[in-house]
């Protein structure tokens, strides 16, 4: 999603991100980032170095290597950010860098010690490592606390309404002697304007920027009131917290002020106020536990059903709850098994901020009925608002892992953005949206058989390609009309974006798959001339720009320039070239010329999920080590939490992504793709299995499997055991349409010495085994070769990414020499990420 909230904040964001390009523009490198290219001597073997190039950008402050210590879990942002809540609830908390936990109608934060000192802790965990469960751990010198911050219903009978905000401390001391500690629970409306969405902000319409909260008020009240068996934090007579009353705390109203009664001081939006201080003497391995919850949203004290519901609540019980819905959620539908952690977690967690994202809101027709309508969010921060392009690559990671019906409850709120005359569009002057409706419509239907669905939806299909026809033939290209999407991915701000008509032509591509499958010959005849029209038209004008620009497909169709964004997929989600066509060899050279860090930069600006956009391209082409390359490069930008995030700052610099919080969804979406591909697939008709294959998953003794993995051709299960001699791959398939064929994928680094399909010896051509559908084992001997096999992991790309960050570091700071020599402009060529080659498989 290309930056487009038009709120204050993004306003902001947006216009600072263009004085970037200008300062860069002004240091003479404007055509660093639309134009850059390798010279001719590495047309074959580029440049793309994996956390090695490093493009010339204005100076910025570089974030010192001691952030990333030792022992604990990597994050790559200096300032991480997370979210608790509930699937499908009209808003949920931000955990701060810090840790804090913030809601827009207020913040609740931690001190320890005496005097107190804000908890700062950046490394999060989440529990299993895909529930919205987080941890953290800090401590008061050898008194050592554990966090554990999740939200769950006020009333768990409705489990997606009035989410509650629970926090445990569990408090250990581990001296040898009794030592005394100090914690302090406190409550203000912001600490700080960094890392936290303003809120409030009203929808004009569902699906809009929507953050329930309140403006600060200078005049509010605050004060304690006991109920039976806790404390209440009151703000103007709204419960705010609760905290406990054993052992007994020291309430204060301000930092300097003892509580004695309700009262009025004068405070800014980031006075602490409402303090509970507990002072615990502890003996020799002794533990203490406290428990708070924080309404998501201020209960009225004199709601006393409410109130003794918020009361009532226990954290076990909660906890309990939580664990239990979410774990019913994520263990249904796909399932995988890869045998390195966190690129499975990282799958799994992507589903759940998936569903934290994920709003039902209830709206009331004409007729007095009540319709819930389920809008898909990028997160519930600065995006927490619905995009066609967004939304249809969300849509299709719930078709990807099994839950069908959450795809088919979130596109029946895209027919809420068909315009009359049949085009589809969520935000003005932004034209990917008709294709990527059609698109997310066609791959359900493929995904899932659900004819129902398909006639349900297929008078919208019918007018939606009429107005394609029409716009297409009063437009002087012949392609979709220009748009001004006020984003950088066009040189001059409006123009015919290649992007879009890629996605129209997906779109277009699955109409003419609705249409046969539903038994409309004669449009789909039809719409099969127009796709071949638009397809010459689209493509003519892309070999003329290629011819002036040195072979690759630019952003615009108008002029060359630009960012690189949807002219990347032309062999992903659709093929629209053959995959090793010279247009998308050129084109994935070219984008590799703006890669730092191992990711694609979106100007100036690291991006990380544009990345995948070539990662599936590598994928579709069969190079598997480019691909696993992306794929680790990645995961290295993620934090511990497994979120990724969309725009960062220039490469080694700050590791500090602003206002642009995370996690993402289209991130997450994206992710899910390109496991999910990696492992298998649809190609034409074929189904491709284990296309990529990393040697972190294949070591000798390790098992992968995939259970119930829905495809074009019905669900499909595999088991592949590794041994000292090979693989052993056992097929369960449950066709409805059987492929053409299987396509068997082996990785770059066995040497294959013989194949057994079903017992009978077979053989295969360019590391590619053909099997029938009706096979059911298959066993592949091999030995393991290539000395940097032991490179190829997360753990690795973590390790290289720190050392590239240790020498950088050092580079820019010569009173601290390297421990070896700092990377060059190019890359270290010892490291053996530091290479990609459009050649390579």
């Amino acid at each position: 999603m290309k930056l487009q909230i038009e709120t204050p904040e993004k306003r902001i964001f947006r216009h600072a991100r263009r004085h970037a390009l200008k300062a860069a523009a002004g240091a003479g490198l404007h055509g660093a980032f639309a134009r850059c290219r390798l010279p001719g001597a590495l047309s074959g073997v580029l440049g793309a170095a994996l956390f090695g190039f490093g493009l010339a950008l204005p100076a910025a402050p570089m974030a010192s290597p001691n952030l990333d210590q030792p022992g604990q879990p990597f994050t790559w942002a200096a300032y991480p950010t997370d979210e608790i809540g509930l699937a499908d609830a009209l808003a949920g908390t931000e955990i701060t860098p810090s840790g804090s936990l913030y809601t827009g109608y207020g913040e609740l934060f931690f001190e320890v010690g005496n005097p107190g000192r804000l908890v700062r802790q950046r490394i999060r965990t989440l529990s299993r490592g895909d529930l919205p469960i987080i941890h953290y751990r800090f401590h008061d010198g050898q008194v050592n606390y554990r966090a554990t911050l999740f939200s769950w219903a006020l009333d768990s009978r409705q489990p997606d309404r009035d989410p509650i905000n629970y926090v445990r401390i569990r408090i250990h001391n581990a001296a040898t002697g009794p030592r005394t500690t100090v914690f302090t629970i406190a409550f203000c409306y912001r600490l700080a304007d960094e890392h936290r969405f303003r809120r409030p902000a009203t929808p004009a319409r569902p699906g809009d920027y929507s953050q329930p909260g309140v403006e600060f008020d200078p005049h509010w009240t605050y004060g304690f009131q006991s109920g039976s068996n806790c404390d209440f934090a009151v703000r103007s007579n709204q419960v705010v917290y609760v905290l406990p009353t054993q052992p007994q705390p020291c309430l204060w109203l301000t930092t300097s002020q003892p509580y004695r009664h309700p009262a009025a001081p004068p405070v800014s939006p980031a006075t602490p106020v409402l303090l509970a201080r507990y002072e615990l003497t502890l003996k020799p391995d002794d533990r203490r536990e406290l428990a708070f919850k924080m309404p998501a949203r201020p209960i009225a004290l004199d709601d006393a059903a409410a109130r003794a519901e918020l009361e009532r609540g226990r954290l076990d019980q909660a906890l309990n709850a939580a664990k239990s819905w979410w774990r019913s959620q994520l263990d249904g539908g796909m399932q995988l098994h890869i045998g390195e952690k966190k690129v499975e977690q990282t799958f799994r967690a992507a589903l759940m901020y998936l569903l934290l994202g994920r709003e039902r809101v209830a709206v009331r027709g004409q007729d007095g009925a009540v319709e819930n309508l389920y809008v898909q969010t990028v997160n519930l921060a600065q995006y927490h608002a619905f995009w066609l392009r967004d939304g249809s690559y969300m849509v299709h990671a719930y078709d990807l892992t099994g839950h069908a019906h959450r795809a088919a409850q979130a596109l029946d709120f895209f027919a809420r953005f068909q315009k009359p005359d049949g085009d589809f569009l969520s935000q003005p002057g932004e034209n990917d949206g008709w294709g990527q409706a059609l698109w997310a419509y066609g791959q359900h239907f493929q995904l899932t058989d659900d004819r129902p669905f398909a006639q349900a939806v297929f008078p919208r299909v019918e007018q939606a390609v009429a107005w394609l026809e029409k716009a297409r033939a009063e437009d002087a290209l012949h392609v979709l009309p220009g748009g001004a999407p006020h984003d950088d991915e066009l040189p001059n701000g409006w123009g015919h974006l290649t992007g879009d008509n890629f996605y129209a032509l997906d779109g277009l591509n699955e109409a003419i798959l609705m249409a046969r499958a539903l038994g409309h010959e004669r449009l789909a005849a039809a719409w099969q001339a127009q796709y071949r029209d638009y397809h010459d038209a689209l493509f003519q004008r892309l070999d003329q720009l290629a011819r002036t620009n040195g072979g690759y497909i630019p952003p615009c169709l108008d002029t060359n320039g630009g960012m690189d964004w949807g002219n990347l997929l032309a062999l992903y989600p659709h093929e629209l070239l053959a995959p090793m066509d010279p247009l998308a060899t050129g084109t994935l050279r070219h984008a590799l010329a703006h890669y730092a860090e191992g990711i694609m930069c979106y100007g100036p600006r690291l991006h990380l999920y544009l990345t995948m956009n070539n990662t599936e391209a590598w994928i579709a082409r069969g190079q598997q080590r480019p691909a696993l390359r992306e794929l680790y490069a990645i995961l290295a930008h993620t934090s511990s939490t497994q979120a990724g995030w969309e725009v960062g700052p220039p490469p080694w610099t700050t590791r500090d992504f602003g206002g642009d919080l995370a996690p993402h969804n289209w991130f997450g979406a994206d992710y899910i793709a390109v496991v999910r591909n990696m492992l298998l697939r649809e190609q034409d008709k074929n189904l491709d299995l284990l296309s990529v294959l990393s040697p972190a998953w294949s070591e000798p003794g390790k098992t992968l499997w995939v259970s119930n993995a829905p495809t074009q051709f019905g669900p499909v299960s595999f088991l592949a055991k590794f041994t000292p001699r090979g693989m052993e791959l056992h097929l369960d398939e449950h066709f409805r349409s059987p492929p053409d064929r299987i396509r068997l994928h082996l990785p770059w680094y066995a040497a294959v010495s013989r194949v057994l399909i079903d017992g009978h010896s077979a053989t295969g051509q360019d590391r590619e085994i053909s099997l029938p559908p009706a096979a059911r084992t298959v066993t592949v001997d091999w030995q393991r070769t290539g000395a940097d096999l032991s490179d190829w992991s997360y753990r690795a790309a973590v390790q290289q990414f720190e050392s590239g960050w240790r020498q950088h570091w050092h580079s820019s700071h010569p009173a601290h020499p390297p421990g070896r020599r700092a990377l060059n402009g190019q890359g270290d060529s010892s490291d053996a990420f530091s290479r990609a080659s459009v050649a390579s498989k």
